[in-house]
């Protein structure tokens, strides 16, 4: 076929009406009045359709040809297939009829020429009311025509490898879009993502999805603000509120409260019983409208939120605490879950804690203590995760770590707390000895640390440990210690400084000391670089007889002598299998006379790894 004319693109949605009794074309618009009666122009066509002819048709089967009477009334394109019916060659090389648009489109204009124009171009005098309904007939086809050309323009998108993407990855596509503040527009003017009106099926999947509406972040314009509302369905929403936006308010009598009560307090109290997460980003101004404590106190005010799992609350100016005028204050939350807080501790505000099994808190701008630190962990019975960060350089710690029962508590990172309390702080912490614990160390204001302070709290952690690594820098030492039920813990010791202006004084830590602790260490990882003095590395190996494996990563150089420390008469390591020293690209002479020594000694070892890929195998 060739092909189609023009106007066989242009799809109609006409409503005809067929008559019984008049070979008329009603054609019907949306007013009574605007009904015309045109003549029906096709007639040759009906008449074809109506007539019953016979024709031959030859069928091909087995037995040769046959021929076969049909009669076009039953061979319609629509009928079904019968198997038991011989199928002619014409009905294998002729395709169906489809509909003709071009002809649909001629009987349409043929229709406005005969019928609609004489009412509108040839018969000016016509009473105003038929000119009229002629009018609106015009207008309604137009309409139709263009709404079937929206559609065809619809089904042609759908062809194309976007347009056929389902609801759900279309979904997933716009998790990942934006509501972006406008540039040099109101601080409470949001841009909605392009990719949500890409076109009508993909701004159905956004305006549809409850998912995409749960984010909400004040202040924002009431007419933004009902839209995720309506559009978010009855999800939980996640809200962010930030002062920062709000310009402060000069008045003095006013303190810029009118402001935050209109752009933040006010749309909070609609959403509370809703609210699932819940972030606050607070910098303090110079009226008591920007005191946090205050905020909070006067838009919760004891109201319970029972949507509420995280509360994630961040205090920007370090001037806080010399602005508060109120004490802590209580939030009603018995589901929330998790807990972050970054900001001055003593102003936290109190949460329901039973509940809380994930706490982060932050001090970046803080001094807090060991003692602080474990006031605050014991207030949670039921943590499972935590994570620490403090600072307390320049404050000297008087307080007095208490008894904390964390009996729950899966992972922890603590950091930093003072050499002189961590010991105290990790004597009264309880934890399963499935727990993984990560501890960061420094020093107060004393300008020594106490000799083997830092042994004396190590110690009590290697007697449990089955596997041990040691990492140096040029800030200190890091251990890390794992044991056969799952245990784990890292501990970080930065190294003191000197106090004396020009002078560096640095006190390694003392492998003899730790020798002091037996140990049940089968396992071995030094990646120390320079190694410890010697004669401490060989007392510390001498008491961990039960070694079976060494990694060592070092220079070159001060691996020889490592080796020497293992050739001791005294047989350092008796059950010591393998060594790995991938990376130090060793002396392989060195390597073999090592090996034939510890075989002479009667301890040999089954396995040197130079590398990744090579490896000294010794036979026995």
């Amino acid at each position: 076929m060739g092909p189609r004319p023009a106007s066989a693109r242009i799809g109609l949605k006409l409503t005809i009406k067929r008559p019984s009794s008049e070979k008329m074309v009603h054609i019907s618009s949306d007013s009574d009045e605007s009904d015309l009666e045109i003549p029906r122009p096709s007639s040759m066509r009906r008449m074809r359709r109506r007539q019953s002819t016979k024709r031959r048709r030859l069928d091909f089967d087995s037995d040769g040809a046959s021929e076969h009477t049909v009669d076009e009334r039953h061979t319609s394109d629509s009928a079904q297939y019968d198997p038991k019916r011989p199928m002619s060659p014409e009905s294998i090389t002729e395709p169906q009829t489809q509909p003709n648009l071009s002809e649909l489109c001629s009987e349409l204009e043929t229709m406005i020429e005969n019928k609609i124009e004489p009412h509108l171009v040839e018969n000016p005098d016509l009473p105003h009311d038929e000119l009229d309904a002629a009018e609106r007939a015009v207008d309604q086809i137009q309409t139709r025509l263009m709404t079937t050309a929206s559609l065809l323009k619809q089904q042609r998108n759908r062809r194309t490898p976007i347009g056929r993407l389902t609801d759900d990855v279309i979904l997933e596509i716009l998790q990942y879009c934006n509501f972006d503040r406008l540039p040099d527009h109101s601080y409470s003017a949001i841009q909605i993502p392009p990719a949500f009106s890409l076109c009508s099926k993909w701004r159905n999947v956004a305006i549809n999805a409850p998912s995409l509406w749960v984010d909400i972040s004040l202040p924002l314009t009431p007419e933004f603000f009902d839209i995720f509302l309506h559009r978010s369905g009855n999800s939980p929403l996640n809200v962010n509120v930030s002062n920062t936006q709000i310009p402060e308010d000069e008045d003095e009598d006013d303190e810029g409260d009118a402001a935050i009560d209109d752009h933040l307090r006010a749309p909070l109290r609609r959403v509370i019983p809703r609210i699932g997460q819940l972030k606050i980003i607070w910098k303090t101004g110079t009226g008591r409208a920007w005191i946090l404590t205050r905020f909070l106190e006067d838009t919760f005010d004891q109201t319970e939120l029972p949507s509420l799992t995280l509360l994630d609350i961040v205090i920007e100016d370090t001037d806080y605490f010399e602005q508060s005028d109120k004490s802590l204050i209580a939030m009603n939350t018995p589901r929330l879950q998790e807990f972050r807080f970054a900001g001055y501790l003593p102003f936290m505000p109190l949460v329901s804690a039973e509940s809380v099994t994930r706490l982060v808190y932050d001090s970046t701008f803080w001094i807090d203590s060991p003692s602080q630190i474990s006031n605050l962990l014991s207030k949670f019975p039921n943590l499972e995760q935590c994570a620490i960060d403090s600072d307390p350089k320049e404050v000297e710690d008087t307080g007095t770590c208490v008894a904390v029962s964390a009996n729950k508590l899966k992972s922890a990172e603590i950091g930093t707390l003072y050499l002189s309390a961590a010991n105290d702080f990790l004597t009264k912490l309880q934890m399963p000895v499935v727990a993984s614990f990560s501890l960061k160390i420094a020093h107060g204001n004393e300008p020594l640390p106490a000799e083997g302070a830092f042994e004396e709290l190590l110690k009590a952690q290697i007697s449990w440990a089955h596997e041990m690594e040691v990492v140096n820098d040029e800030d200190g030492y890091q251990f890390a210690l794992r044991s056969k039920s799952g245990r784990q813990m890292k501990i970080t010791y930065n190294l003191p400084e000197s106090t004396t202006p020009g002078l560096s004084w640095r006190e390694e830590v003392s492998f003899s000391r730790l020798a002091e602790q037996s140990n049940n260490l089968s396992t071995l990882a030094l990646c120390l670089d320079p190694l410890p003095p010697m004669d401490h590395l060989t007392t510390f190996l001498h008491s961990s007889s039960s070694l079976t494996h060494i990694r060592i990563t070092t220079s070159r150089v001060d691996f020889p002598a490592f080796l020497k420390a293992l050739e001791s008469p005294e047989i350092l390591c008796p059950l010591l299998t393998s060594i790995d020293c991938t990376g130090i690209n060793p002396d392989m002479d060195r390597v073999c006379q090592f090996l034939d020594l510890r075989k002479r000694l009667g301890v040999p070892l089954k396995e040197v790894k130079i590398s990744k890929d090579y490896s000294i195998q010794v036979a026995l």
